[in-house]
Order: structure tokens, then sequence, then C-alpha cells
């Protein structure tokens, strides 16, 4: 299993910023996201469409630009380009902006589901976290037809159920999903 860690957002709510160059108690939100996922992974890959400030970025991470055509298209754009640069079984995927991801995600979406199960994802109790997944390659090509699509939807749950994704929960790992989307959440949190 490798780790994929998305990082191509636009940050709109930030003002355009590179979101995962931001500063969290002293780290990058990337530094965050990636001391807590390349110990659960065999190596770590990187969706992202821009790096201002190498300094910010660990240095054994591979980054995998968003295919210049589905650019902008959101996380499945990222996922893709991650299933695109690894040749792993599964990907454990999750998003940069959430510095406090559970150390022990992996074993916690594997235990929950059956080997047979493409997608699974976490559920904190209240919300579904479909960036929080564990994804099965066999998944590829289909996403790759859904991006093509013009007319398709580019909702993360929507494609989720088309392979028959399952939720996992979660709830009882209190304030690991917390997402940075705001400047001001960098000094409140």
């Amino acid at each position: 299993m490798d780790g994929l860690i998305l990082a191509g957002g636009m940050a709109r709510r930030m003002g355009g910023v590179n979101k995962a160059e931001q500063l969290w108690q002293g780290k990058s939100l990337i530094q965050h996201a990636y001391q807590r996922v390349a110990p659960q992974v065999e190596r770590v890959v990187v969706a992202a469409n821009r790096i201002n400030d190498g300094a910010c970025w660990p240095r054994d991470i591979y980054v995998q630009p968003d295919c210049f055509c589905w650019r902008y298209q959101g996380p499945l754009a990222a996922l893709e380009a991650g299933l695109s640069a690894t040749t792993a079984e599964y990907l454990l995927m999750v998003p940069c902006d959430a510095p406090r991801v559970p150390v022990d995600l992996r074993v916690r979406l594997q235990r929950a589901t059956s080997h047979a199960t493409r997608i699974c994802y976490a559920y904190d109790g209240r919300r579904h976290q479909p960036l929080f997944a564990r994804v099965h390659r066999s998944v590829h090509e289909p996403l790759k037809r859904l991006l093509s699509n013009e007319g398709g939807s580019r909702r993360v749950m929507d494609f989720y159920e088309q392979q028959g994704a399952q939720a996992v929960d979660m709830s009882a790992c209190t304030g690991a999903f917390m997402n940075v989307n705001r400047l001001e959440q960098l000094v409140l949190t």
C-alpha cells in the first residue's frame, strides 16, 4: 500500500494560497499529513498542482502533478494522478489540510472491511469523510472513464457509490478529521 496526499486544490477559502505550505503548530500542513501517513505505507505520493516553497515539503515524497487535462477537477482527478504514479495494490488517501490524520487509519480501514472492498472511507459519526480512504487500483480505469466523460459527476461520493464503497465508523477518532480551510484556523486550532 502506498500513501496519497491530496494537495492540488485551489484553496479559494484561503485566498488562493498554497494550502499545503501553510504553517500549523510550527510545521506545514503537508509535513503534518506526511508524518502521519508515511509510517503506515511503503511510499508517499502527493498529488499537487504547485509547489512554491520546497523547504516546506518533506524530502522523500514523490510529487505527481494532476493530469493537465483534468487539472482543478477536484479530488477525483488527484486520485487518478495518484493511481497513475504507483503500482501498489492500494492507496491510503488523505487530504493535506488534515493535520490530525489518524496514525492507525490504514489498520482501522483494513480491519473493518473485507479484502474484496475496492473503496472504504471514514465516517466520523456525523459526516462521511471520503478523502480519508483506502482505494484499490481496480477503480483506476472506471475513474479515468469518468474524468474523460464531459457530462459525468465529479462528486467523490457519487463515484464511491458507483464502486460499492463502504463507510467505516471512526467516531472514536475524536478530532482526527479536522480540516483547515481558512487562514484563521491556522492560529485558532
